[in-house]
């Protein structure tokens, strides 16, 4: 829907080094993490994950805290924001399947979605399990 008063608080105190290219990849990736019909929230901008030390998202012994999917490479080349999300989409289902070994019912419920929207989601993108 919008961004939040916190959002926007947050983008405004931000140095964005990349300059108002970056500004638009942080939007985009955070549109494409927040829920439809939510506003943008702070934690989901993550700026103060961008240019983190690699030891903040891993305790060092090489397990990961978060998300294994942080940033999206290559934005500057992106032409089509379609393409794009939907190939982030299948990153992101490819990886959920690998984390629960090909199980898709797992894998559905801690994207939370319907099995059938994963395996619809799978079919489309021509996703295969583990």
């Amino acid at each position: 829907m919008g961004i939040s008063s916190h959002a926007l608080r947050a983008l405004a105190t931000y140095d964005f080094p990349g300059n108002a290219r970056e500004l638009r990849n942080i939007i985009e990736l955070a549109c494409l993490q927040t829920p439809g019909g939510d506003d943008i929230q702070p934690e989901v901008l993550r700026l103060t994950d961008l240019f983190a030390d690699p030891c903040s998202t891993q305790n060092c012994d090489g397990e990961s805290y978060g998300s294994e999917v942080t940033a999206v490479p290559g934005t500057d080349d992106i032409r089509d924001l379609k393409a794009a999300a939907q190939a982030f989409e299948a990153a992101i289902i490819r990886d959920r399947l690998r984390q629960y070994g090909g199980n898709r019912a797992q894998a559905a419920e801690s994207l939370g979605l319907p099995k059938r929207t994963l395996a619809h989601k799978c079919l489309k993108y021509q996703v295969a399990e583990a």
